[in-house]
């Protein structure tokens, strides 16, 4: 396995780098998108360390990074036989760009990559910045309409950039919520299409309603979720969810009927909790 290599042989001493059970961990700026698949997620990127111009191959599960933005991923080396040496990721932190520079990369890719279609290129990126400086991502999300202070800035361009940048934020911001809570960073992109601006709000209010819509989750994952997030295990939406959970699993199995107290019995198994209790959300 790569990893195996020396550190030095890697990065300068400058970069944040640790080597640590088989681990490495890398702090930087995404500076390219070489590939990456809308359906999966699968994303290979390259990656600036911090004080190092050098960039690195990192690859896994990424949906949506955007060029410029900072994270900070940990993973392992492997080596592909065409590609060479990547870093591939078990686990991301998106963090919003601090510098100048990276917030003027980070508005460039946002129009690159087709959010929003804002229009706004390299050159009208850096007057945006030079014009707000380190205040510049507030403004265009809270106080758009001060961009057409900047020349080549119309209202409209204003408005499609504060959309795209908040879209950004919010994906940001999920992606945050569900690595915290031990749901892989590969959903954020399903659960921001299906929800759009409310996609937050249903995750933390209503977890069981992604085993319902969301290709993938089912009940086991956003019951982890939800109790990972604090929810009452007797809470009315998680019964409700175990039994419909239950019942699908015997309709998978072939039955085309289930006695009521068989399906309390099964959900009362996969719920761990008072038959009582499953009874009420009969």
């Amino acid at each position: 396995m790569a990893g195996s290599r020396s550190q030095p042989d890697l990065f300068s001493a400058r970069t944040l780098v640790r080597d640590g059970g088989g681990d490495v961990e890398l702090v930087g700026t995404v500076a390219r998108i070489t590939f990456r698949s809308e359906d999966t997620g699968y994303t290979v990127a390259r990656v600036a360390p911090e004080g190092d111009e050098k960039t690195w191959a990192v690859v896994g599960k990424m949906p949506s990074i955007s060029v410029g933005e900072p994270v900070r991923v940990r993973g392992k080396w492997v080596e592909h036989p065409k590609f060479g040496r990547q870093l591939e990721v078990t686990r991301l932190e998106r963090r919003a760009p601090a510098t100048n520079e990276a917030i003027v990369r980070y508005l460039s890719s946002i129009s690159a990559g087709g959010q929003g279609g804002t229009g706004v290129g390299p050159k009208l990126a850096e007057r945006i910045v030079q014009t707000f400086g380190a205040d510049t991502l507030s403004v265009i999300e809270d106080r758009p309409e001060e961009l057409t202070r900047v020349s080549g800035v119309s209202a409209k361009k204003a408005r499609a950039l504060a959309v795209a940048v908040r879209e950004s934020v919010r994906l940001r911001d999920l992606t945050l919520l569900l690595e915290e809570n031990g749901l892989g960073a590969r959903y954020a992109a399903r659960i921001q299409d299906r929800y759009g601006e409310s996609a937050l709000n249903v995750v933390r209010e209503d977890p069981y309603r992604l085993a319902r819509e969301i290709w993938g989750i089912g009940f086991v994952r956003a019951d982890a979720l939800a109790r990972s997030l604090g929810k009452d295990p007797e809470d009315p939406d998680r019964i409700d969810a175990g039994l419909t959970h239950a019942l699908r699993r015997s309709a998978d199995l072939g039955d085309v009927y289930v006695p009521a107290e068989e399906l309390v019995r099964a959900a009362e198994d996969l719920l761990q909790v008072d038959t009582v209790v499953v009874e009420r959300g009969l």
